[in-house]
């Protein structure tokens, strides 16, 4: 999709008087209320706990659009939150950029209603009391991060530049000390790709799910459920605000994400990949981490009268 580039190459994008007009960016930021059943509008939310984005690598970064909405309505247009969403590549550095001069105490963003960090895939913190993230089936989220340049946050260099000379394939990958298991992990506080030792499986796992259990966790959604996905932390979190068509759309695909066009039969459908390229391995944390995940999401779906996608 071409878009306007801004015409000085010194004037960020990130900066609305930067970017020229574009009108795919305002036709995809009206509001779509074919998904969800939206409720009238109301003025943006101003009391609440500041939102966490806990973007875990290869779910989804496109929700940072929704965020970016429910938490900065006012800092952000949503036509040029679209705009950066469509550019490619990292949204959420752009985003951190965007709401940069929006500062409040405490680590916080667009009047106290953003926590950051907003950049990168940082683990749970102890302080932090409303967190959001989407949460995928384990083999395709391993899948997805093999194509995508071995995504393995938190490792190393010295030891991703390992892991690429052992874990040509796949199932090598999947199978790579720190890979799995990252869920799980940053869950639990602890990095996407750190390597754990046997023995502290059960503790991680364990403190994983009472974190997703608990009442810190503002929003649970699911890759493979995007629409209703949207329309939840809407109902949730949103007080009356209405979805736009862009959050519908998977516009955050890395732009390292193009191996998998020289894999016969890996794509076996609109964005989901053939397990069987894992050879039979299977995430034993994250498996339970997305059982739970889908528990509380249906659950919490069931209560929703607007999440009629």
């Amino acid at each position: 999709m071409a878009l306007p580039s801004p015409a000085n190459a010194s004037c960020p994008d990130f900066l609305p008087a930067c970017v020229p007009d574009c009108p795919v960016c305002r036709r995809l930021a009206r509001p779509d209320c074919r998904r969800c059943a939206c409720a009238p509008p109301s003025p943006p939310p101003r009391r609440r706990r500041p939102l966490r984005w806990l973007h875990i690598p290869k779910c989804g970064s496109t929700l940072a659009l929704t965020i970016i909405r429910l938490s900065c309505p006012l800092e952000v247009p949503a036509w040029h939150a679209v705009y950066m969403a469509l550019r490619g590549g990292r949204l959420d550095v752009r985003f951190s950029h965007a709401v940069r001069p929006h500062a409040s105490p405490r680590r916080t963003r667009c009047g106290g209603q953003l926590q950051l960090p907003l950049a990168g895939h940082r683990p749970v913190a102890s302080t932090e009391r409303a967190l959001a993230s989407m949460f995928r089936r384990p083999a395709q989220r391993l899948i997805s991060a093999f194509l995508d340049n071995y995504h393995a946050w938190g490792l190393p260099a010295a030891e991703r530049r390992a892991m690429k000379a052992a874990a040509p394939t796949i199932a090598a990958f999947a199978r790579y000390p720190g890979v799995a298991g990252c869920m799980a992990k940053m869950l639990a506080g602890r990095a996407c790709a750190e390597a754990l030792e046997e023995g502290e499986k059960p503790a991680v796992l364990a403190r994983a799910l009472a974190v997703l259990r608990s009442e810190r966790m503002a929003f649970v959604g699911l890759v493979e459920r995007w629409g209703t996905s949207i329309c939840l932390l809407h109902h949730t979190l949103g007080r009356g605000s209405q979805p736009i068509a862009a959050e519908f759309l998977r516009l955050g695909h890395s732009s390292n994400s193009r191996r998998e066009h020289g894999v016969p039969d890996l794509v076996i459908g609109s964005g989901v990949y053939n397990e069987s390229f894992l050879d039979g391995f299977v995430d034993v944390l994250d498996e339970q981490v997305y059982a739970e995940a889908t528990h509380i999401f249906e659950a919490r779906v069931a209560q929703c009268t607007r999440c009629n996608t």
